[in-house]
């Protein structure tokens, strides 16, 4: 089981890894910040930790983690024209097209997806499935029982900490691109 605290290796970000559940074909981590798909927690994090090691693999000590050390400082990329070519011919063949966006920060491809959305029933579109299953009875009806926790408590503190935007895009895009490729 992956656990612990673990970095970003792009922001920096540290979070603290408590458990995972297998929703569908992806596992998703419970953290102390949220939740984080294998998948970009596979990508774009490291173990950390603050013991320090001798050349044998005993642990000598302890020190901070200065994440300044472990993550690679971003340096700026220049592109110097072939001057064998105009400057016009370079920038339109070595120019990455950006996403046109609207006033509101949405990319234009918004206002077409609006029309077809708009058009469907969007209703029934998504459903959830939760596996309370993995949850330990005995102890969830000790804790409702003897420490008079409602089971509103529970259900209101299970949606702050398992609900969130990045989680729910990565599954509607999981399960989309599957729809799509499997046509």
């Amino acid at each position: 089981m992956i656990s612990g605290t673990w970095v970003n290796k792009n922001t920096g970000e540290q979070v603290t890894i408590h458990n995972s559940v297998i929703d569908g074909d992806e596992m998703i981590l419970m953290t102390d910040k949220g939740q984080l798909t294998m998948t970009e927690f596979s990508a774009n994090y490291i173990q950390v930790s603050n013991e320090v090691y001798d050349n044998t693999g005993k642990v000598i000590g302890n020190e901070s983690v200065n994440i300044s050390d472990i993550i690679p400082q971003k340096t700026e990329l220049t592109i110097k024209p072939d001057f064998g070519k105009s400057i016009s011919s370079f920038n339109s063949t070595n120019t990455k097209k950006e996403t046109t966006q609207t006033k509101n920060n949405e990319p234009e491809s918004f206002k077409i997806l609006e029309k077809f959305f708009n058009k469907v029933d969007v209703k029934n579109l998504i459903s959830i499935d939760i596996n309370f299953e993995i949850l330990p009875k005995h102890e969830l009806n000790t804790i409702i029982e003897y420490l008079d926790i409602k089971i509103e408590d529970i259900a209101d503190y299970l949606n702050k900490k398992i609900k969130s935007d990045k989680l729910l895009s990565d599954i509607i895009f999981n399960k989309l691109q599957k729809y799509i490729n499997n046509v």
